[in-house]
Formats: C-alpha cells, structure tokens, sequence
C-alpha cells in the first residue's frame, strides 16, 4: 500500500513542456515510486506560435528554438484539417506517466489565449483547466467522441481559488488515510495578478502556496544578490502571512534558492523555496541544477522538500532529451 503522496516541483519551464514528464518518468524509473501531481512555478511558455509572443519571449525563442515546445507537441494543428493533431513522441512520453502538470500563470505566457479558456471553459471558478485542448473546436462540434481533442495534460490554476491534490492511488484505489492537501496558486507580479485574487483567503488551511514571484525582502542581506535587495512583492509578503501555507515555492529569477522562512501573522512558520528554470544553456550543457524537486507528504502536518541531485540528473545532457524538445 502506497503511504506517502510525492509530489515534483518545476522550475519555469519556458515552452520545454515535454521535460517534466521526462525527469518525471525517469524519477519513477530510478526510485521505484510514483509521482502524484507535478506542479510549475510559472512561465511555463504557453504560446500557440511564436507569432502570439511578446517581443522578450520572442527573441529568447528565436536563440532556443526549444522555446516552442508548446506548438510543437501540445497544440498543433494541422491546416488542411484545422483540428488538432497528436504527436509521437508527446504520445510515447505522456503514456509513460499519469499525472498531469499544473502551473500558475508567469509573466512569459500568452495570456489573453488562457484567459479565455479559463473564462470560456474552466468548469468553475476554483478549478484547473486543461490548455492543451481544443475547447472552441469542442464547444462548436467539430470533434466526436473518438477524435483527439488534446492531451489534456497542461493544466492552469486559478489565482486565489483553492485547489485540493487528492491522496496517492494505488491499486486498491485512493489511499484514504491521508487527507487531500489544498493548493493555492498565484502570480505575485502585479502587471500578472487579479485585484481579486489577493482576497482570497480560505477558511481552510493552505498547505501548497505556487507562486511566480517572491516576496519583498526575500534576498535581504545576501551580498552576493545585491541587484535583488528591492525584488519581490510586498503585497505577497502580506499575503503569505496572512495565508500561513506550509511551503511556498516561486521561480522568475532562474536560481535555486534554498529554504528560508516566513512568519505568519498566526504565529507559525513559512518554509519558502525558489527553483531554478529547466533548460540546457546550449546542445554541450547538461540540465541546470535546482530545477527539479521532490516534496513527500506523510499527511498534512509532515512534510519535507528535496531538491533532486541523482547522478542520472546531474549528467543528463541535452543530446538525451533532444527528441522531446525540438
């Protein structure tokens, strides 16, 4: 019987969609032990073309063509038949493993695109949403029970709204001892963020707070990080007091950045975590380190977060993982 959920934790990603369910699988090859749920902690890089990026995106695009990930295996569309098309290698991967990847928005997304999948389609306000599927196609008939409409594998979270990771499924089913962990997502850039999303405050507890951004103050005193003394969010550092989750985990400045700790207005304490981006710098590089990590949950109130550091990880190279990213 499985006892404890394991969940991965992704840095930005930046288009490179298929990786973590590569690292993931590879995980589960090398320890003997399942993944229940993946989460990214923004830019994930969800663009339908490079066309649809914004000039800095576009211009990273244009030097890792790795970048466009997203079109390239998760919603591509063939122009004779306008509907979206499956493809190979994506297919050989995802069914390798089973949980999906949730990600909050970052700052680098195509964002009017998933703004109106969640206002079009999201089944309710406090619920993820698949991006890589052909919702309008769906909504107007074109698709029958039997034809690929998408993965359904990338799924968006909703700021503020809070989400709930079942317990690990073995065979025997859902393991019912451990009680399901609430996740809350949020951007923490304020260009990024709904007004309304930093009012929510739930009368349950938040175990997961995802966020893109960190906290004001979170690089204080770091000599080496001087460019970073004014970086971050006061209204997250307020935020995150108020919340009181367990664990925050954030990306957007492409470092792992080790636990530190946040005081809750409740009087507890918040273990905050940054990861780095997944990416290889170029086709001689092996993968950057801190962009991948492990956090086992024996129940609600035991907890414990591990960055990865398998030789397997720190050797792969990017001639390994080509087939997936371009």
């Amino acid at each position: 019987m499985k006892t404890t959920m394991n969940i991965a934790l992704f840095g930005d990603l930046h288009g490179r969609l298929l990786l973590p369910f590569y690292l993931g699988w590879r995980w589960q090859e090398e320890h003997g032990e399942r993944i229940d749920h993946a989460l990214c902690v923004g830019d994930a890089g969800i663009y339908r073309s490079i066309d649809h990026m914004e000039k800095v995106a576009r211009r990273w695009a244009e030097r890792y063509p790795d970048e466009m990930g997203f079109p390239r295996f998760f919603y591509r569309f063939s122009p004779e038949t306008g509907r979206i098309e499956p493809h190979p290698r994506a297919t050989e991967l995802l069914e390798k493993v089973d949980f999906d990847l949730k990600f909050v928005p970052g700052n680098h997304e195509e964002h009017a695109f998933l703004q109106r999948i969640r206002d079009e389609f999201a089944r309710s306000a406090s619920s993820p949403v698949a991006v890589d599927c052909a919702w309008e196609g769906v909504a107007a008939g074109r698709y029958q029970d039997d034809d690929f409409r998408g993965y359904e594998r990338l799924m968006m979270l909703p700021q503020g709204g809070l989400v709930q990771l079942d317990g690990p499924i073995d065979e025997g089913g859902t393991w019912e001892p451990l009680d399901s962990l609430n996740l809350m997502a949020i951007n923490g850039l304020h260009k990024f963020t709904p007004r309304a999303a930093w009012s929510s405050l739930p009368a349950e507890p938040v175990h997961i707070l995802l966020t893109h951004e960190t906290y004001a103050g979170r690089f204080a005193g770091e000599s080496h990080l001087e460019r970073l003394q004014n970086a971050g969010s006061p209204e997250l550092l307020e935020y995150i007091r108020r919340l009181g989750p367990e664990f925050q985990f954030f990306g957007h400045y492409h470092w792992h950045y080790p636990a530190e700790h946040v005081s809750t207005y409740g009087g507890g304490q918040v273990t905050s975590i940054g990861l780095n981006q997944a990416m290889f710098k170029d086709q001689q590089s092996t993968i950057s380190e801190g962009c991948f990590g492990i956090l086992r949950v024996e129940s609600p109130d035991k907890m414990e977060f591990e960055i990865v550091e398998d030789d397997w990880l720190q050797s792969l190279a990017y001639w390994e993982c080509r087939d997936i990213l371009l």
